[in-house]
C-alpha cells in the first residue's frame, strides 16, 4: 500500500495511507510515549501472545487506531475512525491483554486476557464478546520442568498429559463429568524425535494411527 504522508505530532507516529490512515502510539513503563525507534534498546526476542510489529525495549501498551481517508485541496485527510486495537504488556514482554474495537460495526468488537506463572508459562486465557461475555477460555497446568501437564477449555473438559524422559508419551481426554473421552500414545525415536501418535477412543480401539 503506498504510502502518501507522515508526520510527527507530540511524539506519536501518523501514517496516512492511500485506502485509511493508522495512527499508533507505543507506551513505555517510564510514562514516555513514541513510535518505533528503540533501536538503543534491546529487543525481547520472544513476546507470548503477539505477533504485531516488533517492539523494543520495556513497552507496556500499545495502541494502534485506523481511520477512513478523504480528499481534500489536494491532500488526503483522516475522516471517519474504524477500528482500534489496544496491546497490554506484563514486565516479561509477554502479552496480557488485547483488545479489538470495530466502530462500524460493534458486533465484531473483542477482547482478550492471558495470564502467566513466574516462569512464563501461560496459565489462563479469557475472550470476551463486544458484551463482556466470556466465549472462550482455558487455563492450564505445569509440572516443575515447565510441562503441560493438564488443560481445561470452556465446558470444562479436560485434557492430561504424561512425559517420560521430557518427551510427551500419553494424552488423556476428559468430559466435564469426568467420564474419558479418548487418549493418544506417542513413539519416539533414538534421537528424541516423535515418530507415531496412536489415537483411541473411549473403549480403548484404536481409531486413527498419524
Amino acid at each position: 500500500m503506498k504510502l502518501l504522508k507522515r508526520t510527527m505530532v507530540n511524539m506519536k507516529n501518523v501514517f496516512v495511507l492511500s485506502l485509511l490512515s493508522m495512527f499508533m502510539v507505543v507506551s513505555c513503563t517510564n510514562g514516555t510515549t513514541g513510535g518505533f525507534d528503540y533501536n538503543d534498546k534491546a529487543e525481547i526476542k520472544e513476546r507470548k501472545n503477539y505477533c504485531g510489529p516488533t517492539l523494543y525495549g520495556d513497552v507496556k501498551k500499545v495502541t494502534s487506531v485506523t481511520y477512513s481517508v478523504r480528499y481534500n485541496n489536494g491532500e488526503y485527510v483522516e475522516d471517519e475512525r474504524l477500528t482500534k486495537q489496544e496491546y497490554s504488556f506484563n514486565r516479561a514482554g509477554d502479552l496480557t491483554e488485547y483488545s479489538y474495537k470495530d466502530y462500524e460495526d460493534s458486533e465484531y468488537s473483542y477482547r482478550e486476557t492471558y495470564d502467566y506463572d513466574s516462569k512464563r508459562n501461560e496459565l489462563k486465557y479469557r475472550k470476551y464478546d463486544s458484551d463482556d461475555h466470556i466465549v472462550e477460555k482455558y487455563k492450564n497446568k505445569y509440572d516443575k520442568q515447565g510441562n503441560l501437564t493438564e488443560a481445561s477449555d470452556i465446558d470444562d473438559n479436560k485434557t492430561c498429559y504424561t512425559y517420560e524422559n521430557g518427551n510427551l508419551v500419553r494424552k488423556d481426554s476428559y468430559y466435564s463429568d469426568g467420564s474419558k473421552r479418548g487418549y493418544s500414545k506417542f513413539e519416539y525415536d533414538s534421537d528424541g524425535n516423535e515418530i507415531e501418535e496412536y489415537k483411541y477412543d473411549c473403549s480403548d480401539h484404536n481409531s486413527t494411527r498419524d
